[in-house]
């Protein structure tokens, strides 16, 4: 959603991630951007300012007290960097749990950097893009994956918008029974894609499914002229960790306390590739 009149900028905030996010910076807001930031945060009550900014904009928010906790190189078009940049309001916020736990899953995730393996499919399943006809029953598979998420991909109608919109769905079928879902949420603008809402439901996991759905993603959008990719994966999970960087993908940094899923706000690992 965008902000008052006067800020050009893309902006989103809500309760769920307790946060107010910057998606797109426009530069013309850059000698107010913060403030107005600041504003928002004030007057929603809420605990986090997250900020995708351009390299060379970094140091308006560094000196409003933002730190780096992220970095997507090639964001823009191929070329210029992203940051991703934050503020915490409170120190319970900046404050990270289990960090031996996280570093362990994060060194196991490395340990296994283009070990990618893909096999096909049994005979009876089929991967393909989603279409809105098939929203209620890419619901269902959300509901029984996800006890809380940043968007609410448990309703049809709303999968169904942004299917209309900038994000692909691609799903794996077992006959006519579907239980793996991702999406790639395009951004034409800049020419790169965020991998997201990957989910398996609990019968089929541990076959890699998700890498899968990766690797097909990752092609169709190479075939489209996208320059970069990049996935935020839980830093609890052993296994979306370990898929991406099986795939190639390079640890960009952990946005602490970033996003409500699983039925909590948690720490989330950003990875990007270069698909050029």
């Amino acid at each position: 959603m965008k902000g008052a009149s006067k800020i050009d900028s893309t902006i989103r905030y809500g309760k769920i991630n307790d946060r107010v996010y910057l998606i797109d910076l426009d530069t013309k807001d850059i000698p107010i951007i913060t403030e107005y930031l600041d504003k928002l945060a004030v007057k929603g009550k809420f605990s986090k300012i997250l900020a995708k900014v351009p390299e060379h904009a970094q140091d308006i928010f560094i000196d409003s007290g933002y730190v780096i906790e992220g970095i997507l190189p090639k964001y823009y078009n191929g070329k210029e960097t992203c940051l991703f940049m934050a503020k915490f309001l409170t120190q319970e916020r900046k404050s990270v749990k289990d960090p031996k736990e996280l570093d362990r899953v994060l060194n196991i995730a490395k340990s296994k950097k283009n070990k990618k393996e893909v096999f096909p499919l049994e005979k009876n399943m089929l991967l393909r893009k989603l279409t809105p006809e098939d929203s209620l029953e890419m619901s269902k598979v959300y509901k029984q994956v996800f006890q809380t998420y940043p968007y609410p991909v448990t309703k049809p109608q709303f999968l169904e918008k942004i299917m209309q919109e900038n994000f692909i769905y691609y799903g794996i079928f077992d006959g006519k029974k579907l239980f793996a879902i991702s999406s790639s949420e395009t951004n034409k603008k800049y020419l790169n894609s965020e991998m997201t809402d990957f989910a398996v439901i609990p019968e089929y996991r541990g076959k890699s499914y998700s890498l899968i759905l990766l690797d097909r993603m990752e092609k169709d959008l190479k075939e489209l002229g996208y320059k970069m990719v990049y996935t935020l994966a839980r830093s609890v999970s052993y296994g979306m960790n370990s898929i991406v960087s099986k795939m190639g993908y390079v640890f960009g940094g952990t946005l602490v306390n970033n996003t409500n899923i699983g039925q909590s706000i948690e720490n989330m690992n950003l990875w990007y590739k270069i698909i050029e």
